[in-house]
């Protein structure tokens, strides 16, 4: 599934809450932070307002500058919400890069705390990497994990001399299978 990117600002009845990037009515440039969508498949007539609509009250949503990243817990993506019944959480994450974007880790957080640093080898060409990464978790409160990629190297003038980075919206952590609560 190919994520699309937001490029109308008028969404005035998304009460979800959005990883963003600033100027999303203006034109995006290769290598400038934009938030992107995943809508479900990769044909254009997927891209109509109604989707872009459910998509963002979903949260299926990630800000790259770049990089594109997956992140599943089981069968769970972004904006999910998946039963936690283990305290280990085990997430695979994808990520994908042209062959001049440089991404050296992904990092997983939970509940906004670093847990976990996967150093993405060496690669020539396009990176596609996937792997899996774990977390001790607390299976007594709710709680939500993301992913966030870097680069240490600056991109071109063109994306103002920026290094790579992406994050994920949450997959939220259902602890007690009563729903999900800001923990």
């Amino acid at each position: 599934q190919r994520q699309m990117c937001i490029r109308d600002s008028h969404w005035s009845d998304i009460d979800a809450m959005l990883a963003g990037a600033a100027g999303l009515s203006e034109r995006v440039r290769a290598g400038a932070r934009a938030t992107f969508l995943r809508l479900g498949g990769d044909e254009p007539k997927v891209a109509t307002p109604d989707a872009f609509r459910a998509a963002a009250k979903a949260g299926q949503a990630i800000v790259s500058c770049g990089p594109f990243l997956k992140l599943e817990v089981g069968s769970a993506q972004i904006g999910d919400t998946v039963r936690q019944m283990s305290d280990l959480l085990r997430v695979t994450a994808t990520i994908s890069a042209p062959s001049w974007m440089d991404v050296d880790q992904v990092e997983l957080l939970v509940n906004g705390q670093l847990k976990k640093v996967v150093r993405i080898p060496e690669h020539q060409g396009a990176l596609d990497w996937s792997g899996t990464l774990t977390a001790s978790v607390s299976t007594s409160q709710d709680g939500w994990a993301i992913l966030r990629v870097r680069g240490d190297r600056p991109h071109g003038v063109w994306a103002n001399g920026n290094p790579s980075y992406a994050f994920t919206n949450p997959v939220f952590l259902d602890a007690n299978g009563d729903g999900w609560r800001m923990p």
